[in-house]
């Protein structure tokens, strides 16, 4: 086989290679996984703020400082035929991140919507499973 087939050959697999290696990481959400805060002993100490955990890190371009976009899915549900209808998707806040690695970030909350702002939901926080997307 000459040397400009071959070229050729691995000039149309590899753009399909590339793809189907990294379909995985395109196609899923980056979401909190965790949500810490410290315990309040009481007295005159402020209410510690909550640490949100978030599955991606430097190794997808998070930055500490960044401000990221709180996603929340809701699932609608056709009462009149009694079956699924569509998942929605939208905004209930912002957080900021203030540590990153390759792979996880710890981020703050920055600002939630207000109930104008946003459809009817419950609870009106951030929780584990909410996405997480740049601003």
């Amino acid at each position: 086989m000459s040397q400009d087939r071959i070229m050729n050959r691995i000039t149309l697999i590899f753009p399909v290679l590339c793809f189907w290696l990294c379909w995985p990481a395109l196609a899923s959400d980056f979401k909190i996984y965790n949500v810490y805060r410290a315990l309040n002993l009481g007295g005159s100490e402020p209410i510690p703020e909550k640490d949100y955990y978030i599955n991606e890190g430097t190794s997808q371009g998070i930055q500490e400082g960044m401000v990221l976009k709180v996603m929340r899915k809701m699932t609608l549900y056709d009462l009149s035929n009694e079956q699924f209808y569509q998942d929605i998707l939208f905004q209930i806040a912002l957080i900021k991140v203030i540590h990153s690695e390759p792979g996880t970030s710890i981020a703050r909350l920055e600002k939630t919507l207000p109930p104008e702002q946003t459809p009817s939901i419950s609870p009106r926080v951030i929780m584990i499973g909410d996405i997480v997307e740049f601003q």
